[in-house]
């Protein structure tokens, strides 16, 4: 240590572990009992120091803060309560050092009873508004930790009503960019955590189908406007999504694919930005191709788009010019209908 306060203090915490038999939290009762033992004045534990320690132990604040969550009375306390338990979360990791969860099982399915009731229906006002971002952070980082319970509770949702305020908001032109951003995210990442639901994928496969369609729907009306921000926002999610077995025709799929083509050329950008739409058009068609039954039979392109595929060949970005050649490599396989 650099400092003798510094030693001190951690020798305070360290003979008060000790004398507790290693129980955490320390009791408060400590303080008054310390005063027994025959040590330096130096090294007995300071109401500061035992407010710090009660302030480090994860698992306990974890719950602390629940309770608060789950005894707010109005949209404030419930958005403080939320974003302290996030900030916790990112501190500390989900497991602590004896490997014991800090939201067990039980616990995350009643935390998500409380975020589902406030999700399933879009905000009404700025202050609806408000908790439905705070919550949908919090639900982020359940995805990202994972909690399973919450990210298997999100997709059963979603699954069961496909007018879910998650998948409404995004036909919603007037919610912030922002917002629009974290629905989008929290989409493709819970849907990449939760593979399965109890061993039945149709249900699964049958979200994943009928968001793509909704999501390239909405790309195709938003390119009019130029709303070019919520176009990528929505085509990082189709990207997420085209990995997916999605049970669409091989005509149709074709179509998909030829639309974004036609979507990576309309931008006209050899920018930073532009190479990344591209990319992610160009991504998304190759994913496609591979879930076409009969693709030597299906995949053909136009001529124009030819054209444009040789000119990406040449593009200064790497990956854009592997993709270009991907999809040109695929094309030439064409053999057309018997």
């Amino acid at each position: 240590f650099k400092i003798e306060s510094e030693c001190n203090s951690y020798l305070r915490h360290l003979l008060a572990i000790s004398l507790c038999d290693n129980q955490i939290p320390v009791p408060k009762q400590y303080l008054e009992e310390q005063k027994n033992y025959d040590f330096n004045v130096e090294l007995q534990l300071t109401l500061r120091d035992w407010r710090l320690m009660n302030a480090t132990i994860p698992k306990q604040n974890v719950q602390r803060f629940l309770r608060a969550i789950l005894n707010a009375t109005d949209h404030s306390s419930l958005i403080n309560a939320s974003i302290s338990l996030q900030l916790q979360f990112f501190v500390h990791d989900q497991k602590s050092s004896d490997d014991a969860t800090l939201l067990p099982d039980k616990i995350a399915d009643e935390l998500y009873n409380l975020i589902g009731k406030y999700l399933q229906l879009p905000p009404g006002n700025e202050a609806d508004y408000q908790l439905f971002e705070a919550l949908i952070d919090l639900c982020q980082l359940c995805v990202n930790l994972p909690l399973q319970v919450i990210c298997v509770r999100l997709v059963k949702e979603l699954v069961s009503d496909f007018r879910h305020a998650i998948i409404d908001l995004l036909k919603n032109v007037n919610i912030s960019l922002r917002l629009y951003n974290k629905l989008t995210i929290l989409l493709a990442n819970v849907l990449k955590v939760v593979t399965t639901l109890n061993g039945d994928d149709t249900n699964l496969r049958i979200l994943h189908s009928n968001l793509f369609e909704l999501i390239f729907q909405l790309i195709i009306q938003h390119f009019p406007k130029r709303d070019l921000l919520r176009i990528r926002c929505l085509l990082g999610l189709l990207k997420t999504l085209s990995a997916f077995d999605i049970t669409i025709t091989d005509e149709k799929l074709m179509s998909y694919c030829k639309r974004l083509i036609k979507l990576s050329l309309a931008l006209k950008s050899f920018t930073q930005t532009g190479s990344r739409w591209q990319i992610d058009c160009l991504t998304i068609v190759c994913q496609l191709y591979a879930q076409l039954e009969e693709p030597q039979r299906h995949f053909s392109l136009c001529e124009s788009s030819v054209r444009y595929l040789s000119g990406l060949c040449g593009h200064c970005d790497r990956q854009v010019r592997a993709l270009a050649w991907c999809i040109l490599t695929h094309a030439s396989c064409y053999v057309g209908h018997e």
